[in-house]
């Protein structure tokens, strides 16, 4: 993916709005996600949406014919980012460990999404559950 939005310079200056953005800036310069500061008062500077290094999504649907049974969805080598959530309107419980769905985790309420960002992960697992029997979920990957 890429593109170019428009940003500020990072200098703080201590007036008007500030917003993170990701990128990297026209100069080539390399910034770490959330370092932009967005200051509405200076003038603007082009930012590659390319720069976050998020090359290529991938989308898994894995379906759950059964109520409170843990399933799981192991994803790819370096994923920097995921997001999962439910298709239909039912919770999650969500966890990284094999046998925690159940007991250690993460709740993701209906009708919402849960995103991790800014990984270098290898070897991530997703384990999740819902109390509702034949729900689909939606896991979204990028690496």
């Amino acid at each position: 993916m890429s593109g170019v939005i428009k940003s500020y310079p990072t200098t703080d200056t201590g007036v008007g709005d500030h917003e993170h953005v990701t990128g990297t800036n026209v100069a080539g310069n390399k910034r770490a996600l959330d370092t932009y500061v967005r200051n509405p008062d200076t003038d603007p500077v082009q930012v590659s949406l390319a720069s976050a290094e998020l090359a290529t999504p991938t989308v898994y649907n894995v379906t759950c014919p059964l109520a409170n049974n843990e399933y799981s969805r192991a994803l790819s080598a370096d994923t920097k980012e995921f997001m999962i959530k439910v298709r239909q309107v039912a919770s999650l419980k969500l966890a990284f460990v094999n046998g925690d769905s159940g007991t250690t985790y993460i709740s993701v309420p209906a009708n919402s999404s849960f995103t991790q960002s800014r990984l270098l992960a290898t070897g991530l697992t997703l384990y999740f559950q819902s109390p509702v029997a034949g729900i689909d979920v939606e896991i979204l990957e990028w690496t």
